[in-house]
């Protein structure tokens, strides 16, 4: 959550959904709280019953997933606010208890997308999606230029590496290998790939080095791997990286090679062996021309907000966000169920029906607590933690009055009857009796 002054507590998966200990260990510590400043609650207030059927309510097949743009997002949030408004909440967003915002939820190719490639006084022009396909974040443009092979297009410093030393690639388009020098790997501590190996991060050092195009090859495959093109829109990146960027197959870039006397396996050999750059300028009578349409798709999603006031104007945030994948993307954990509607019920329907369990229990508490509650429910963190952010850049309350915040998110898995918070103390503890000022109730549970 960006620029916030606040602090935000996390709760992380680690097992399988059981309902009844999970309503019951988040109420556990709420009442805790309420109990040291003397207003009585039972610690078994929380309905399992209730905190499940919200859980099946935002899963169903009506919800679509709740992904952005679709219509089940805005049945999830009309229930949200539904809930809201019935337990005497007051509104905390821009229009009623809604905040509404803007976020790209994909891209889709429009008008011509072409690689033609020009030899002499031949020209070959490559099948979009068969021999070639534009990425997602590419920028919409036309390029005609010659071309050079950058290696694997990394500048690495660190590592005595640089790709683009003595090659000019002003204006150029830029061909690379997928990947990184097999050498980064055994200078890392770990032993894996680095920010190198990016596309985003190639992308990114082609433009600021002057080309106007990179083309990203596959190179050298592994036993039984195929020399597959990337699936438009499954590489996740920024809505425009600033430059054209396309991916085509070993195939056509083989042809490139021969042209300046050189193979590609031999190029990425020579690279490999020595982690030493091979970079160079292919024949000037060689050429591309290249096409990229991309639009971005958008849609509006909002937040739900609700505040229960306290004894002052200082206040605490327990939020979770209610979107998930709607029908499957890049990110999803099932790539094969793709196309279908992911219900997301530890992710986050088991959060966002937390914060409607406490939101309900806590209703009565109004004006009698240190401090009021912020309920936030959030839309737009499956795209980039977007909806948290879209709060904290335009907060609909004083946000130096926020002084702590309690993360809902994904508190549908427990191992061993517990919810594990994969932390390196329990300092969501003792941020919960702080927030309520009751240091004293939780200072013993502060540093485990």
């Amino acid at each position: 959550m960006a620029n916030r002054k606040f602090t935000r507590v996390d709760r992380s998966p680690v097992a399988r959904f059981q309902r009844h200990s999970i309503v019951r260990k988040v109420w556990f510590l709420c009442a805790s709280a309420l109990f040291a400043a003397g207003i009585g609650l039972a610690a078994d207030s929380a309905d399992p019953g209730r905190y499940i059927a919200d859980v099946k309510a935002l899963t169903t097949p009506q919800m679509e997933g709740r992904g952005a743009g679709t219509k089940g997002i805005v049945r999830a949030a009309d229930l949200i606010e539904q809930r809201y408004r019935l337990l005497g909440l007051q509104p905390a967003g821009t229009k009623g208890f809604f905040q509404p915002f803007t976020v790209i939820t994909g891209a889709v190719l429009k008008g011509a997308n072409r690689l033609e490639v020009e030899t002499g006084a031949s020209k070959k022009q490559l099948k979009l999606n068969q021999e070639f396909v534009p990425f997602s974040f590419s920028s919409s443009a036309e390029v005609a230029a010659p071309i050079v092979f950058a290696g694997f297009g990394a500048t690495a410093p660190e590592f005595g590496y640089d790709d683009y030393a003595h090659l000019d690639v002003k204006d150029k388009i830029v061909v690379i290998l997928r990947y990184e020098p097999l050498g980064f790997s055994a200078k890392t501590p770990r032993g894996g790939l680095t920010e190198h190996s990016q596309l985003i991060t190639k992308a990114i050092n082609a433009r600021n080095h002057g080309a106007k195009a990179v083309i990203l090859v596959n190179g050298k495959l592994a036993d039984g791997e195929e020399d597959a093109l990337t699936r438009f829109g499954s590489v996740n990146g920024p809505e425009n990286a600033g430059i054209v960027i396309v991916q085509a197959r070993n195939d056509a870039a083989n042809a490139w090679f021969a042209a300046a006397g050189k193979t590609l396996q031999g190029a990425q050999d020579q690279i490999n062996s020595s982690t030493a750059p091979a970079s160079f300028a292919f024949p000037g009578t060689l050429r591309i021309s290249l096409a990229v349409s991309v639009e971005s798709t958008r849609a509006t999603v909002n937040n739900v907000l609700a505040y229960l006031p306290g004894k002052s104007d200082e206040f605490i945030i327990i939020g979770a966000h209610y979107d998930h994948l709607g029908y499957g993307n890049v990110d999803s954990l099932a790539p094969s169920q793709i196309g279908k509607v992911h219900p997301g019920a530890d992710d986050n329907a088991s959060g966002t029906a937390g914060v409607l369990e406490l939101a309900r229990l806590f209703a009565p508490m109004k004006g009698k607590l240190p401090r009021g509650i912020l309920f936030c429910s959030f839309a737009g963190e499956e795209l980039g933690l977007l909806g948290s952010a879209h709060w904290a850049n335009a907060p609909t309350l004083p946000l130096e009055k926020a002084v702590a915040m309690i993360n809902m998110d994904m508190i549908g898995r427990i191992k061993d009857g517990k919810v594990i918070r994969r932390q390196k103390n329990s300092r969501a503890f003792l941020f919960l009796g702080i927030a309520f000022g009751l240091p004293q109730a939780f200072r013993h549970l502060g540093e485990n």
